[in-house]
């Protein structure tokens, strides 16, 4: 990899994105691409198929203590000095508290026999919390207030009263908005309060108004309500790595994948549509071999070949098929060459327009002596024709024809459409008769056609419905086939318009495919049904892994 060229740009583009280049490589690299943008539309999809991570934020890392062992409890440095002045503290607090609380016994003990305040004169002051560890954080303490006035910043241990959010050994006290009703309206009803847990080293102070309880219940009850009145609709989440999401996000890149199989009547994949030509990254080589109701009049046997690919640096595809005929035991004979050309056009990552267009060249012959005057005949599946001669006048054997054929199939995510039109010149065909002086002419067709295809199993089972619509001569037929992959087994099947049905099965591999297909139809020339039999044999280069180019508008 010297300098950059059309062979290695891939490389030179991937060593690009990962900054595996130098100054000087990269100078040179743009140089390139400066006298080939075509090369433009690569560098972006290298730069789109990039993965990016954001920035790790170490602190918030740290945060969460990933792997970090915590120090025991016994590991840990304390200074002495620091654990002796907070054991003296401790030790002197427990012991003014047990003297406070001997001091007020004593006065306590005779009003307590004669008042006492009951569960229902005398509701719960404030929510509780159950102490964590009532002999290790607290003490308990009575008090007596009948014989004085109550006054909440003159006594102690009412103020450690309110400090204190451990009143759950307290059964006297019931809901906080009656307590605090009852405090501010007559505080001499107070005679006696039960023993309270203090909490010393975690005491919370959390003091609210009857007002803010209130307002806050009814914000409570307020939410409550519209929580229950909302009405809740049913969404639909949809996983990126289930089988729908993934049909759903299917992208043009398909082209990688195993070749479809149409299970069409007496049609070939480029019969359906020439713009399906270098759909697939590979050349393909095809041969088939239609056997068309056998033993009757209308007999005809038919011998396709074609070849088909994708040139990556033209962004287009490129195909050759030539036909043979024979219909009714040499009565008539044609063969015709088609060159196919079709470029890949695409509007994103999710719609490929693939137009194409055709030159036919051919010649059909016919054996006069075979052909009976004024009797119908159809040579085409589903068209009447007639032969009609003047015996005084000479009739030909030979006809030389040109003509055009176009269509457009548009690969929209996860679906085909499109349509084919043969015929566009209507060329001369009247070499079943010879008065010149009505010009037979061959007749349009038109097919319009839609299909799809569901993968899994990482292509190994593949499942391919199309269904297919011929407009010719004024009459319709439309065809619904479908092909199901399993490995390398193949089944299909298929019903027409006119009760036709049909089946396939067959054999594909990596380069090798053979199918066989069996149809039993109704001619519009008998009333017994007839068979009809196709065989496909097929060999595929391996598929390119190089990026596909497509032309964007």
């Amino acid at each position: 990899m010297n300098t950059p060229n059309h062979e290695n740009i891939d490389q030179w583009l991937f060593d690009l994105i990962e900054g595996n280049l130098s100054e000087s490589k990269e100078q040179e690299l743009r140089i390139f691409l400066l006298l080939n943008p075509e090369y433009e539309a690569d560098l972006e999809a290298w730069e789109k198929s990039r993965v990016t991570f954001p920035p790790i934020d170490s602190e918030m890392v740290s945060s969460f203590n990933f792997g970090v062992k915590e120090e025991p409890e016994k590991d840990k440095k304390r200074r002495l000095g620091f654990w002796l002045l907070s054991a003296t503290t401790t030790v002197m607090l427990i012991f003014s508290f047990v003297y406070l609380g001997n001091s007020f016994n004593a006065t306590s003990n005779k009003q307590a026999q004669k008042q006492r305040i009951s569960n229902k004169d005398f509701p719960r002051m404030v929510q509780t919390i159950q102490p964590r560890n009532k002999s290790s954080h607290g003490s308990y303490a009575r008090a007596n207030s009948s014989n004085h006035q109550y006054r909440p910043n003159s006594n102690p241990l009412t103020k450690k009263l309110h400090r204190s959010n451990n009143y759950n050994s307290n059964p006297a006290f019931l809901e906080p908005n009656q307590g605090f009703a009852l405090l501010a309206k007559d505080p001499l009803t107070l005679n006696r309060i039960e023993s309270i847990g203090l909490n010393i080293p975690k005491s919370n102070l959390i003091i609210h108004t009857n007002t803010q309880i209130l307002g806050v219940q009814e914000t409570t009850s307020k939410q409550e309500i519209k929580r229950r009145s909302k009405i809740t609709l049913p969404s639909l989440h949809l996983s990126k790595n289930s089988l729908l999401g993934k049909y759903l996000r299917k992208e043009t890149s398909s082209a990688t994948l195993k070749d479809r199989v149409f299970v069409i009547q007496e049609k070939s994949h480029l019969d359906i549509a020439e713009a399906f030509v270098g759909n697939r990254s590979q050349t393909r080589f095809q041969t088939m071999s239609t056997a068309r109701w056998i033993g009757t009049g209308n007999q005809k046997l038919s011998q396709q070949i074609s070849v088909d690919g994708y040139s990556r640096n033209l962004r287009s595809g490129f195909g050759v098929l030539a036909n043979y005929s024979d219909f009714g035991n040499n009565t008539i004979q044609d063969w015709n060459v088609r060159l196919i050309y079709s470029p890949k056009v695409a509007l994103g990552r999710f719609i490929l327009i693939e137009p194409s267009i055709s030159y036919v060249v051919g010649q059909k012959s016919i054996n006069s002596s075979k052909a009976i005057n004024h009797s119908t005949f159809e040579y085409h599946s589903n068209q009447l024709q007639q032969f009609n001669y003047d015996l005084n006048k000479p009739i030909g054997n030979a006809l030389y024809y040109r003509d055009l054929n176009a269509g457009v199939n548009m690969n929209l995510g996860p679906i085909f459409v499109g349509m084919n039109t043969q015929n566009i010149l209507r060329h001369q065909d009247n070499i079943h008769t010879n008065k010149f002086d009505t010009i037979d002419r061959s007749q349009q067709q038109t097919n319009l056609y839609i299909g799809t295809d569901f993968s899994a199993k990482k292509g190994k089972i593949m499942f391919s419905p199309m269904l297919s619509h011929s407009i010719v001569q004024g009459a319709q037929f439309t065809q619904l086939g479908a092909s199901l992959q399993l490995g390398n087994l193949v089944l299909g099947g298929n019903y027409g318009s006119n009760s036709s049905v049909g089946a396939l099965l067959g054999y594909q591999s990596k380069n090798f495919s053979i199918m066989a297909q069996s149809f039993k139809t109704k001619p519009l020339t008998s009333i017994e049904p007839q068979f009809m039999h196709q065989l496909v044999v097929r060999f595929n280069t391996n598929i390119s892994r190089k990026t596909r180019r497509y032309l964007y508008l």
